[in-house]
């Protein structure tokens, strides 16, 4: 045997060892994916019936947004606060959200958020909130 035809026969071998490996990978994962907990479509509607939704628009056509379940007695200000947590931002706020991050009030923009649609002019802390409650806070 030559050595090009033995470099050819440890070329065919390296196929098949990653072609086996692929199968094995693929019969894992169909495996895995039996295992799971079926979930049904009314399950995920019951889950999403009990969170609200917390759209942050910095102003610059950057918007993050966040859903969480609802605790009874939750407040806006909870909100915000679980957020930052989970999504590594700061904010301030007095009564009103005063601050995300860099983006401050000032003369020019401020922090204006609405509870379903409707513009918040209430301290943060004593507005609760319900089940599919639409929190946006908005830079403009």
């Amino acid at each position: 045997m030559t050595e090009l035809e033995k470099e050819k026969k440890g070329n065919h071998f390296l196929y098949y060892f990653f072609a086996l490996a692929i199968l094995f990978l693929a019969v894992l994962f169909y495996i895995e994916q039996k295992n799971q907990p079926n979930i049904k479509n009314n399950n995920l509607q019951n889950i999403a019936e009990k969170q609200a939704f917390l759209v942050i628009d910095y102003g610059n056509k950057k918007q993050r947004v966040f859903t969480g379940e609802v605790i009874e007695g939750m407040t806006i200000f909870d909100v915000l606060t679980t957020a930052s947590l989970a999504g590594k931002f700061n904010f301030k706020a007095n009564s009103h959200l005063t601050a995300i991050d860099n983006l401050s009030n000032n003369e020019k923009s401020k922090w204006i958020c609405y509870l379903n649609d409707q513009e918040i002019n209430e301290p943060l802390n004593k507005i609760f909130i319900h089940p599919k409650d639409r929190i946006f806070c908005q830079y403009r």
